[in-house]
């Protein structure tokens, strides 16, 4: 069923789609792999903002959280609202930790997490 009221609120926050990119992907592709996500959203007149997370076999949890609370802080500064938030695979644990230690929760409306290892 149709929930007008829950639609509203969607489209009244941004969404930020979260997932770990490797630095020499994005040095010889940029986002293009993920534009088709960007896309979609866009065509269902839904504020999406991409977000990734980038690693290398240095990358460890508290510097990849510390990219987390830098780009959604900034995205949240954007459009002057809380924002949903929508998480692939290990990008999910680390949203996760940018909640409970960064008081994320003041930034965050709602996380959805695609593939996470949760256990």
């Amino acid at each position: 069923m149709y929930n007008k009221k829950l639609a509203q609120t969607v489209l009244d926050k941004p969404v930020i789609f979260t997932f770990h990119m490797n630095w020499k992907v994005y040095e010889n592709f940029g986002l293009d792999p993920y534009k088709h996500i960007k896309a979609q959203f866009k065509s269902n007149n839904i504020n999406i903002e991409l977000l990734p997370i980038f690693t290398d076999k240095r990358s460890d949890f508290d510097t990849r959280i510390k990219q987390i609370k830098t780009g959604i802080e900034k995205i949240v500064d954007k459009y002057g609202s809380k924002a949903h938030i929508v998480s692939y695979s290990l990008s999910g644990v680390d949203v996760r930790g940018y909640i409970s230690q960064y008081n994320g929760d003041q930034n965050v409306s709602s996380l959805l997490t695609i593939a996470t290892p949760n256990k």
